[in-house]
């Protein structure tokens, strides 16, 4: 998530929605982002949706449909599939940003869409650094809560509990 930067005030779709996407939504929800899009094509997996923060969830077939090109300001791309990378740059705004954490085959990368809509892409593969700071936060005893109801409460919560020691 470091590396679509600022997510204050912004519009991100997160495309795949099994256990990466999911946690990518809360991570985003964290970051006091405006709106979470999950794109997923399976109902089962878009019903945790709501659990995870994304204020609409939807299929790939609906996406263009109902938001329009143009429509966030940051794709996170968990899903590996090339038709979600080349669905999220039309989704982009002229200078968003893409992260690429899912791997699999095609490429969805169109360089005249990156170029004329001046997008940037990052990859994020095996999580480098994340995984420090995402211990540090659970040996704080940091959780996500997954059932929130309101937006403004859609934060990580610290749980009054210590922390178990490793030994």
């Amino acid at each position: 998530m470091e590396l679509a930067g600022d997510l204050n005030g912004a519009a991100v779709a997160v495309y795949g929605g099994g256990p990466i996407g999911q946690l990518a939504n809360r991570i985003a929800a964290h970051r006091n982002v405006a709106r979470i899009v999950l794109v997923e094509p399976a109902p089962e997996r878009r019903r945790f949706g709501p659990d995870s923060h994304a204020e609409l969830t939807l299929s790939p077939a609906e996406v263009m449909a109902r938001l329009g090109e143009s429509a966030v300001d940051v794709v996170i791309e968990c899903s590996g599939n090339g038709a979600a990378r080349v669905q999220g740059l039309q989704l982009l705004i002229p200078g968003g940003v893409l992260v690429n954490v899912g791997s699999g085959p095609g490429g969805g990368f169109d360089p005249d869409t990156v170029l004329l809509k001046e997008i940037t892409i990052r990859g994020s593969f095996v999580y480098g650094p994340e995984f420090d700071g995402a211990i540090e936060l659970l040996a704080r005893g940091w959780t996500i809560s997954p059932r929130t109801s309101a937006p403004s409460t859609r934060r990580w919560r610290h749980s009054n509990r210590s922390a178990p020691r490793r030994s």
